[in-house]
């Protein structure tokens, strides 16, 4: 597989990778997955 760059925190990655939506660039890890794009996306469910 191709190694890829988080548009997060900048390090390489192997797979597929993630939306990071609501931050920007085209896919981030795993680890900024959980750690700031899912609490992100909840708490902006949250203010709604």
């Amino acid at each position: 597989m191709k190694k890829e760059k988080c548009c997060i925190c900048h390090k390489s990655f192997v797979g597929s990778g993630n939306n990071p939506w609501p931050f920007e660039g085209k896919k981030c890890c795993d680890e900024c997955n959980l750690k700031y794009v899912i609490p992100k996306r909840i708490k902006l469910l949250e203010e709604k």
